[in-house]
């Protein structure tokens, strides 16, 4: 989830009780209800059948975001493939977030709230999520029309359990609506294994069968946005490697294509924030007890990117943040 930073909205109050059981879901969801502690009241708008087990759910935690969420709706509404659910946990002190989604009535939505943090509010809608095949989109992402017929294709057809799409970074993310519909086959992928899969890889490029992610599990909530620690990133990356750990057949398509705002060189906190996220991958590679040598690699990726982009201040500035992060070493308890 992209946005605001931690401090930009007031937390919400948290019960240390779990919510009540609730009636009308065809399924338990991927973690159990009230493992977060969260108290939420989940509320069903557009055209939400309580009772229907969709393909997909779709959980997006979102802060600071407003008309970017209406585009995402719009590029679901416009999918070729309409079998899913959209798990919204808006983490906003004001309605932007829902008049968004009031706007789209054909829409199967479970809308709720939860306190600040990606982590946190991704674990929150994943108590709720119903479908076979869970997917965590960014606030700020947009779906090329044929996303989610493409992934159904490659999961239900049992060539994967585990689906990367290909992250399209681009200044206007509402050309994706444009792109064209048609279904392609047959479909081009690349397989990943522990090592490969760190190319590119991040949370709403993710598509990931069920059965796995309820054996992944939750979102670390000690990584990413609002997470109130120094590891302002990794969760992601946590989750993939945990992905392929629990034994998912994974594969990356550049048929797979969502569109993503790319990256502002000319803000300062980009790289402050790059920072945070070198520290996380850090933790991640620690975590998981990569070799040194695939650490090493890790730590030592930004400097061919910063000798490239010498003569460019702004782009010095941001790797050489993203190198000093990566060097910091997680303290020991963090690893375990």
């Amino acid at each position: 989830m992209a946005g605001a930073t931690p401090g930009s909205a007031k937390e919400k109050t948290v019960s240390s009780e779990a919510p009540a059981s609730l009636t009308g879901f065809p399924r338990s969801g991927v973690l159990p209800l009230g493992s977060t502690k969260v108290a939420t009241t989940p509320m069903a708008m557009g055209a939400r059948d309580g009772n229907k087990r969709r393909t997909f759910s779709l959980v997006m935690s979102t802060i600071g975001r407003g008309p970017e969420i209406g585009l995402f709706l719009e590029s679901l509404r416009r999918q070729t493939f309409q079998d899913f659910e959209v798990i919204v946990v808006d983490q906003n002190q004001d309605d932007r977030v829902r008049s968004q989604c009031e706007r789209f009535p054909e829409l199967d939505i479970l809308y709720m709230t939860s306190p600040a943090g990606a982590s946190k509010g991704r674990n929150v809608g994943l108590e709720y999520a119903c479908g076979d095949i869970i997917a965590f989109p960014d606030d700020d992402c947009v779906y090329a029309p044929c996303v989610l017929e493409r992934v159904q294709a490659l999961i239900s057809g049992g060539v994967a359990d585990f689906v990367m799409a290909t992250s399209v970074d681009v200044p206007e993310t509402s050309g994706a609506l444009d792109e064209p519909a048609a279904p392609k086959h047959p479909l081009h992928i690349k397989r990943l294994n522990k090592y490969t899969l760190w190319f590119r890889g991040t949370t709403y490029v993710v598509f990931l069968a069920r059965r796995f992610a309820i054996a992944v599990g939750a979102f670390d909530e000690r990584m990413g946005g609002g997470s109130g620690t120094r590891y302002g990133s990794g969760e992601d990356a946590d989750y993939i490697v945990r992905s392929c750990f629990a034994g998912a057949r994974m594969v990356r398509s550049d048929d797979v294509r969502i569109h993503h705002p790319s990256p502002d060189y000319s803000d300062s906190r980009l790289a402050e924030k790059t920072y945070t996220y070198g520290i996380g991958r850090r933790l991640v590679l620690e975590k998981h007890k990569y070799g040194p040598i695939f650490i090493g690699l890790n730590v030592l990726w930004p400097v061919y990117h910063y000798l490239r982009n010498i003569g460019d201040s702004r782009m010095r500035y941001y790797y050489a943040q993203m190198l000093k992060g990566r060097m910091v070493r997680p303290a020991r308890e963090d690893v375990a």
